[in-house]
């Protein structure tokens, strides 16, 4: 059945001039100017108010996506609380130390064992010094708590913000 644009109106309880927008809005059809069939007008509306299937199906799946991704932001904070997630900065300044305490550590060799190879006449004595130089180093430096330490000369970061 075929209805102006204020009897469309009044069937769905807007004004006319509301029609007339959703119309040059592409919600409603219109079969010739200022004509509307009702049934199609009412199913178009509809479509317009309540959304259509799709739009549900998108709505509930970002609403679990969200509860998805609030629940791993809550776990890990929870695991950071516990100790067994930690911070990329925290991370970062450990590794920093690390490196800084393994770079000082060798480069005391050279100045540890220089009077001593001045001395030395066989290679192979050299090398077997030098080698359990290095291998004293690095079990020492395999200690946790050696390797994290703070670098001499320097305080460790929470110290300094006092």
């Amino acid at each position: 059945m075929l209805y102006t644009s204020k009897a469309v109106g009044e069937w769905l309880g807007i004004t006319d001039r509301q029609v007339r927008n959703l119309r040059d809005q592409g919600v409603l059809s219109e079969v010739r100017p200022g004509v509307f069939d009702m049934k199609v007008c009412v199913r178009q509306y509809l479509n317009f108010k309540i959304g259509n299937k799709d739009d549900q199906a998108r709505l509930v799946a970002a609403r679990a996506e969200r509860e998805e991704t609030r629940g791993k932001i809550e776990k890990m904070r929870m695991e950071e609380a516990q100790g067994d997630l930690h911070r990329t900065e925290d991370v970062e300044r450990a590794l920093k130390t690390i490196f800084a305490n393994f770079k000082n550590r060798l480069e005391t060799i050279p100045t540890k064992y220089a009077s001593t190879m001045a001395q030395l006449t066989d290679p192979a004595e050299a090398h077997d010094i030098l080698q359990k130089a290095v291998q004293e180093a690095l079990v020492e430096l395999s200690d946790p708590e050696i390797a994290l330490a703070a670098p001499a000369g320097e305080e460790p970061e929470d110290e300094q913000e006092e």
